[in-house]
C-alpha cells in the first residue's frame, strides 16, 4: 500500500519502477485510480 512509497524505488529499482509505471499506464491510461498515491504519474 501507500506505506511502501518511501522505499518503493529502492526496493524495486529503476527497471522495476519503470515496469510498474508502464503497466499502470496501460491499465489506467487516464490515471483515474488513486493518481499519485504510490507511483509517480507517467
Amino acid at each position: 500500500g501507500i506505506d511502501h512509497k518511501p522505499y518503493l524505488a529502492a526496493e524495486k529499482g529503476d527497471l522495476g519502477l519503470g515496469v510498474l509505471v508502464a503497466v499502470r499506464s496501460r491499465l489506467d491510461p487516464e490515471s483515474l485510480l488513486n493518481p499519485g498515491k504510490l507511483l509517480p504519474e507517467a
